[in-house]
């Protein structure tokens, strides 16, 4: 971006801010926020680890709410991004273009089919499982441990969650003691929630949000489903 002047004003160059929570005070007053985005993280709801005793259900999240507030947290601007369709984990959530991708699906063990050996179940629905390293799941029976080796993720607590990629199939294999029968496991654990990464992101399309227009002052901006990053005018003198 070039330098830009205003009223004989010094020059204004390109802020960068990101995080959880984005606090700036050096935006020019008035000239509007741009490359506004959001990660969208996976969330769950309750404390401690998900486990059988422990349920913890995946927060979906179908919209993204930004929000301004000033030093005296008094609210001054908030714009609603609705995605069109739940996102579990995701990345790469542009609100100023309005698309972005989806990286996770949810199932559920009553969903799928399974087969059982040795100890396992495993489920004989080709997913379209992701199968390079950096693979995430998300539970809200079992805690993950995630990428602890190439195309696999642990789930501890009474179960181990995996994918296989052998045969070319790709497999979710669970581990439950209190279980050796096929039906009986599918029966009984038929709304245990699985996010899952897809071999091939989704693209989604929205309408996009507007801009925000920079505070006198300071401005922090958050979002209610993850860390943001953009980019902002700011006086090249502060």
């Amino acid at each position: 971006m070039p330098y830009l002047r205003v009223k004989n004003e010094l020059p204004l160059i390109p802020g960068y801010a990101s995080g959880n929570i984005v606090s700036f005070s050096d935006g020019y007053p008035g000239a509007p926020l741009n490359m506004l985005k959001a990660s969208v993280i996976g969330s769950q709801s309750g404390t401690g680890d998900p486990s059988p005793d422990n349920v913890r259900p995946i927060i979906a999240y179908f919209q993204a709410v930004i929000t301004q507030t000033d030093e005296e947290d008094t609210v001054i601007a908030t714009r609603t991004a609705s995605f069109g369709l739940d996102i579990y984990k995701g990345e790469e959530i542009d609100l100023l273009a309005g698309k972005g991708i989806v990286t996770h699906l949810k199932t559920t063990v009553g969903a799928l089919n399974w087969g059982y050996t040795s100890g396992k179940f495993y489920s004989t629905n080709n997913l379209g499982i992701l199968k390079t390293t950096g693979i995430t799941m998300l539970s809200d029976t079992y805690k993950a441990i995630e990428n602890i080796a190439s195309s696999s993720i642990a789930m501890e607590n009474k179960a181990i969650c995996s994918i296989s990629v052998s045969a070319g199939l790709d497999r979710i294999y669970i581990t439950d003691s209190r279980y050796t029968d096929e039906t009986q496991f599918k029966t009984a654990m038929a709304d245990v929630e699985i996010v899952y990464p897809v071999a091939t992101p989704i693209p989604i399309i929205f309408t996009p949000i507007e801009n925000i227009p920079n505070l006198s002052g300071p401005n922090i901006i958050q979002a209610d489903c993850g860390p943001i990053e953009l980019k902002y005018i700011r006086r090249l003198d502060s």
